[in-house]
């Protein structure tokens, strides 16, 4: 079903088997070496590895890192701004939620064919409650130190 591939190349040997051939000598005592260690001495070694991981996992919780450079983004006060506006957006869509509420409170207060003692104070918590919402809403006045900042 499927073809094999085939190319035209030469086959060349690549760069790491021309290294390999050249310095074979070398590489095949240096691996010789290495095994000999791991053989001998293979509780140390692996103490050794433990000890290095034990000791990595502690630097890097318990030193001390250094500040960073007070070097903000120039996006910074963009993405803050932008932050700050989302925030405003979802509070007010909560106040506005909650008057809506408050609306249909009155209404149905309203609607009554007589009203109780209940009710009365009933308006006058759910128009309470309606300038504490118009009040939070009210943006603050920006004071001059922060402008001239």
């Amino acid at each position: 079903m499927f073809k094999k591939p085939t190319s035209d190349k030469v086959d060349k040997p690549t760069i790491w088997l021309e290294i390999y051939n050249r310095w074979e000598d070398q590489i095949n005592f240096i691996k010789i070496k290495i095994i000999t260690i791991l053989r001998i001495y293979p509780r140390i070694i692996f103490a050794f590895m433990v000890t290095s991981i034990l000791i990595s996992i502690v630097c890097f919780f318990y030193l001390y890192k250094s500040p960073k450079d007070n070097h903000e983004l120039s996006s910074a006060p963009l993405l803050g701004s932008v932050t700050s506006s989302i925030g405003s957006i979802a509070s007010s869509a909560g106040a506005l939620k909650e008057l809506l509420a408050l609306q249909s409170i009155i209404e149905n207060i309203v609607s009554k064919d007589s009203l109780t003692h209940q009710d009365s104070i009933m308006v006058l918590h759910v128009f309470e409650r309606m300038q504490k919402i118009e009040n939070s809403m009210k943006k603050p006045k920006i004071s001059d130190t922060v402008l001239n900042q």
